[in-house]
C-alpha cells in the first residue's frame, strides 16, 4: 500500500474512533465557554491560533454561536467555526493557513477518489443523522494545467438531501479536502427541521404543463446579437424564457412559486461604454471632412438645432462636442454635444444632446440644474405618459406608432401625494413581436411646469427576419416541455402566517414552508430557437453541449489508469467511447493533447505562417498549427508534418516545449544519456531525451531508450500524467 493510501486510511480511523453523540446537550442555549470546548471536543486534532473572537447571532429563527481563532502575526492563519448555540450542531467550519511561496505538482498529492473518503468520515462525524438522509453528487475532478501550481488544489464533495428519494436542494452537507495534504479544510451544512409533505395527491406533470402555459411568460420577440461585429449584427427571432429556471409549479395545488431573474434584452453592461470609449472622437479638421463627404450635418447646424430646440440660452457655452460612431448601431454617425455653466443664478446648469449626425434625429437628451422640487407633482401617471408621448411624436413622429408601453403605473393609494417625476420606457414593435434592442425611455419633471428631464431613442432601420416559421406559443410550450421534462423536487417557500395581537390589531409574519414542486430540467439558455425550441445563444446560433464521452475501450488495459484520469479531466476525447489505446498516435494528435494540458486556445491567434502550414489550411489540426507556433511548441522555421507518426524522440521534444524548457534542452555538449542506444538520438534532440529521463517522465526498457520507436496513444496518456506530477 502506498503512502497515500495509508494517510488516507489512518485519518478515516482517526476521524470514526472520535465520534460523539450531537444529541443529548441542554436545552437552554450553550454558553460561550461550552461552544468551546464543544468545537475542541469535535475537531481536537486542530492546531488553534492564539488569537480568539465570538459572537452570538440567530439564523433561520435559531441561535448560532460564531467562534474565530487566528493569528495576527505571518503568515495568515485562522479557524472559523459555527455552532447552533441549543444543539451543539457543527454548522460551518473552515480553516486556513497561508501556503506562501510554494510550489505544487500539477496534480495533487491526494486524488479526488482518495480524498472521497476523507470528506465522507469527516461528515459522517460532525453530521451523521444528517449524512444518512443524503445523496453524494459526483463532479468531474478539477482540470489540472502542466505548469507551476502556486496555489493548493480543493477538492469539493457535496451530499443533498433527499427525503421520500425526492431531492431538496436547499439541504446540503459541503466539506473541502486539501488535495496537496489530506486535510479536511471546510464543511458546511445548510439543514431545516421543517415538515416534509408526503408525495401523493400529485397533479401530475400534464396539469403542471398546463399551469406553464398560463404563468410561463415566455414570449416572441427579436433580439439583437451580441458579442459580434456590431456592423454585421441583424436582428434574431427567438422565443424568450426568463423564468425557465427559476419557475417551480406546486405539485399538490397548481399553485405557481416563481423567482424571476429579468432576461437582458440589452447587450451585456458595460458593453456600450466599452465600444464608446475605443471609438474616440474625431477631431474638428477630421469632422469637417467628414461631414462634407458624408453629407453629414456641421457641428454649427447641430449646435443651432440643440439651442432652439430646447431653449438654450446662448449665454451657456458648448463645453465639448464629438463626432462618432454609434456604439452598437455601426451605420449610424451621432453628434454629441454638451452645454454647462456654473455661475448662474440658479446654481448650475445642463444639458446633454446627441442627434443621428445625418437626419437630424434626436437620440438622447439629459437636462439637469439645481432644484428643490416639490411636496408633490402636478400630473397623473396618465397624463405625465401622454406628456411623454407627445415628446416622442415632436422628436419622432415615425416612431410615436411602431412603439408600446412597457412601463406599468406604481399603485397609489388613496390619499397618497402625486409623484413629481416618472419614468417610461417604450419598446419597439415589428409583426405584432416585441424588439427590445430599440426602445425609447423618456423621464418627465411634473411640477407647474411640466419638462421632460431625460430622453433616449435606440432604434435601427434594419431586416427583421419572417415569423411565418414560428411555432405557436402554446405549440412552444409543448415543446418546451418535451425536450426538458418536468422534475419532481422539494422547494422552500415563504408562507404568511397572522397572528393576533389584539382585539383590534394583527401580526403578519413570514414563515418558512416546504412543498413538493415541479420545474423543468435546467435549460442552458434562456433563448430558445422559434421553430423547435433547441437551445441558442445570444447571437441566435444553436447551443451545442459537449458531449462528455469517456473511453469504454480500455478496462483492463495497463494504461487505464491514466487515460480515464485524463479522459475525466477533458484533457482527451473519445468519439463514441472510443480511445483506441494501442493505435500508433500522430504529432498532431499529441501537440492537440500538450494544447489542452496547457489550457492553450486553438482559436487561431494572429501571426503569420510558413509556407507548409499555410499549405495545411483546411486540413485536421490546422487551427493547431497557428496555437503551437504561437507558444513555441513548434520553432520558427520548423517543418513538422502532423500527421506522421509520433516517435518517442518526437514525444521527449514536444513534452520538453510544453514545460517551457526548449531554451535549457538546447544548450549543446551538456547532456549524457545512460542508455545504449543513445547514437539513435537526434543530436540536437539529446538534451530532451536526457530530461525526461532525468525527470522520469519517459523510461526505457533493459537499458535502452528506442528514440525512434512510434509511440502508442496509451504510452503519450501516460507520459502525460507524469508530466503533471513534475513538480517545477
Amino acid at each position: 500500500m502506498n503512502r497515500r493510501r495509508v494517510a488516507v486510511v489512518a485519518l478515516v480511523a482517526v476521524l470514526f474512533s472520535m465520534v460523539l453523540p450531537v444529541s443529548g446537550m441542554a436545552a437552554e442555549n450553550m454558553t460561550l465557554t461550552q461552544a468551546i470546548q464543544r468545537a475542541k471536543e469535535l475537531l481536537p486534532d486542530l492546531q488553534y491560533p492564539s488569537q480568539f473572537e465570538s459572537s452570538l447571532s440567530e439564523i433561520d429563527g435559531r441561535p448560532v454561536w460564531h467562534l474565530r481563532w487566528y493569528s495576527k502575526e505571518e503568515p495568515t492563519h485562522y479557524v472559523n467555526l459555527s455552532l447552533d448555540a441549543s444543539s451543539g450542531q457543527l454548522l460551518d467550519f473552515r480553516q486556513y493557513r497561508d501556503p506562501g511561496q510554494e510550489t505544487y505538482a500539477p496534480i495533487p498529492e491526494y486524488s479526488q477518489e482518495q480524498a472521497y473518503p476523507i470528506a465522507e468520515a469527516f461528515a459522517k462525524h460532525v453530521a451523521g443523522a444528517q449524512l444518512a438522509q443524503c445523496k453524494y453528487q459526483p463532479v468531474p475532478p478539477p482540470r489540472p494545467f502542466l505548469s507551476s501550481r502556486h496555489w493548493p488544489q480543493f477538492y469539493h464533495f457535496t451530499f443533498k438531501r433527499f427525503v421520500n428519494d425526492i431531492p431538496f436542494n436547499m439541504n446540503t452537507i459541503s466539506v473541502s479536502v486539501h488535495g496537496d495534504t489530506g486535510e479536511v479544510e471546510s464543511f458546511s451544512m445548510r439543514w431545516h427541521d421543517l415538515e416534509f409533505p408526503e408525495p401523493t395527491n400529485l397533479i401530475g406533470t400534464e396539469k403542471a404543463a398546463e399551469v406553464l402555459k398560463q404563468q410561463g411568460d415566455m414570449k416572441l420577440m427579436y433580439l439583437w446579437p451580441s458579442s459580434v461585429k456590431p456592423e454585421e449584427a441583424r436582428p434574431f427571432l427567438a422565443y424568450s424564457f426568463p423564468k425557465a429556471n427559476s419557475l417551480y409549479i406546486n405539485a399538490q395545488t397548481g399553485e405557481l412559486v416563481s423567482e424571476y431573474y429579468p432576461y437582458p434584452h440589452e447587450a451585456p453592461a458595460g458593453y456600450g461604454e466599452k465600444q464608446a470609449r475605443e471609438d474616440t472622437a474625431l477631431t474638428p479638421e477630421e469632422a469637417a471632412v467628414v461631414t462634407k463627404i458624408d453629407g453629414l450635418l456641421t457641428l454649427e447646424q447641430v449646435e443651432a438645432k440643440a439651442r432652439e430646440e430646447f431653449n438654450i440660452p446662448s449665454e451657456i457655452p458648448l463645453q465639448s462636442r464629438r463626432l462618432v460612431k454609434d456604439w452598437q448601431f455601426r451605420s449610424v454617425r451621432v453628434w454629441t454635444l454638451s452645454f454647462y455653466a456654473k455661475d448662474v443664478e440658479d446654481g448650475y446648469i445642463s444639458y446633454n444632446a446627441s442627434f443621428d449626425a445625418k437626419t437630424g434625429e434626436l437620440l438622447s437628451y439629459n437636462h439637469d440644474q439645481d432644484y428643490k422640487a416639490p411636496e408633490q407633482g402636478s400630473m397623473t401617471f396618465e397624463q405625465a405618459e401622454a406628456f411623454a408621448r407627445a415628446f416622442i411624436e415632436q422628436q419622432s413622429p415615425d416612431k410615436v406608432g411602431q412603439v408600446k408601453l412597457v412601463t406599468e403605473p406604481t399603485e397609489r393609494k388613496e390619499g397618497d401625494k402625486l409623484p413629481v417625476y416618472y419614468y417610461f420606457r417604450y419598446e419597439r414593435e415589428f409583426n405584432g413581436i416585441p424588439f427590445p434592442a430599440n426602445y425609447v425611455t423618456v423621464s418627465v419633471k411634473a411640477d407647474e411646469k411640466p419638462e421632460v428631464m431625460h430622453y433616449s431613442l435606440r432604434w435601427v432601420e434594419t431586416h427583421f427576419p419572417s415569423p411565418a416559421k414560428a411555432l405557436e406559443l402554446d405549440a412552444a410550450y409543448t415543446q418546451v416541455v418535451e425536450r426538458f421534462p418536468f422534475i419532481l423536487e422539494y422547494r422552500l417557500v415563504t408562507e404568511e402566517k397572522v397572528t393576533k395581537v389584539s382585539e383590534k390589531s394583527s401580526l403578519k409574519v413570514l414563515e418558512p414552508k416546504i412543498v413538493l414542486a415541479y420545474r423543468l430540467t435546467s435549460l442552458p439558455s434562456y433563448v430558445l430557437s422559434p421553430t423547435d425550441l433547441h437551445p441558442i445563444d445570444y447571437q441566435g446560433k444553436p447551443v451545442v453541449e459537449k458531449e462528455e464521452t469517456l473511453p469504454q475501450d480500455v478496462a483492463g488495459h495497463w494504461a487505464e489508469g491514466d487515460i480515464m484520469f485524463l479522459g475525466k479531466v477533458g484533457i482527451i476525447e473519445a468519439p463514441h467511447g472510443q480511445f483506441k489505446p494501442d493505435q500508433d498516435i500522430t504529432v498532431g494528435e499529441w501537440i492537440e493533447m500538450l494544447s489542452r494540458a496547457t489550457g492553450w486556445h486553438t482559436d487561431h491567434p494572429i501571426i503569420v505562417l510558413p509556407p507548409w502550414a499555410k499549405a495545411a489550411e483546411g486540413q485536421p489540426y490546422a487551427g493547431l498549427v497557428r496555437t503551437a507556433i504561437n507558444v513555441g511548441l513548434i520553432l520558427p522555421g520548423e517543418n513538422v508534418d502532423l500527421s506522421k507518426a509520433l516517435t518517442r524522440e518526437d514525444l521527449a521534444v514536444f513534452a520538453v516545449r510544453a514545460m517551457g524548457y526548449e531554451k535549457v534542452a538546447s544548450l549543446p555538449g551538456i547532456y549524457q544519456l545512460p542508455v545504449t542506444d543513445a547514437a539513435q538520438v537526434s543530436p540536437e534532440r539529446v538534451g530532451h531525451v536526457a530530461i525526461t529521463i532525468g525527470l522520469k517522465v519517459m523510461v526505457g526498457s533493459s537499458n535502452t531508450f528506442r528514440p525512434q520507436n512510434v509511440t502508442s496513444k496509451a504510452e503519450a496518456a501516460v507520459v502525460l500524467v507524469r508530466l503533471l506530477n513534475v513538480e517545477r
